[in-house]
């Protein structure tokens, strides 16, 4: 009920948390919100992606977060997108050349199997794009997704698991992509 993004300093053993920022939307605890993947804005604030749960009213979606924690722009996918929806939504976020990646966790319907998306915006232009990322083949019966992402020089870096947990797990991958296989 209150989505908060908490500073860690992890040179502590334990690691302690030092700051709490709350997300607000109107001066009030932001609602209807399934909070995956967080990056920072390059402007103080932050790039945040909710994973959209139509069914409970929560829209997929991209938000700016000031901050000072207030929402600043809430950007849903594109309806051509949203045709294809599933519940499994974005689960990381990335900037690259101030273009917000983010990493869709599962196929959706329009998807070959075993493959997601990566879907671009760019805030200058508004646009947006995609690109398709071909994951392990499940084992088990079960699946394998996307989690998070991040940037580090001129690769990004996927973590790619399947929905095991314990001995049946047998997908649990950090991937790098070069930046330039991206287009």
């Amino acid at each position: 009920a209150q989505p908060t993004i908490f500073t860690i300093d992890i040179t502590q053993t334990p690691a302690r948390i030092t700051a709490a920022l709350r997300i607000t939307r109107g001066g009030d605890a932001a609602q209807k919100l399934d909070l995956e993947g967080l990056a920072p804005d390059g402007e103080g604030g932050f790039w945040a992606v909710t994973e959209g749960r139509p069914d409970r009213l929560i829209p997929h979606g991209l938000i700016r977060i000031g901050a000072d924690g207030a929402i600043r722009e809430e950007i849903g996918f594109p309806p051509a997108l949203l045709d294809h929806e599933t519940r499994f939504g974005a689960e990381g976020v990335a900037v690259i050349d101030g273009v917000v990646w983010i990493a869709i966790q599962r196929p959706w319907r329009d998807d070959p199997e075993n493959h997601v998306k990566l879907l671009s915006y760019d805030p200058a232009t508004g646009e947006w794009g995609a690109v398709r990322y071909q994951t392990a083949a499940p084992t088990d019966g079960g699946w394998v997704g996307l989690g998070d992402m991040a940037v580090q020089g001129d690769h990004l870096y996927l973590i790619e698991r399947d929905n095991h947990v314990g001995g049946m797990a047998r997908t649990k991958l950090v991937t790098r992509v070069p930046l330039a296989a991206l287009v």
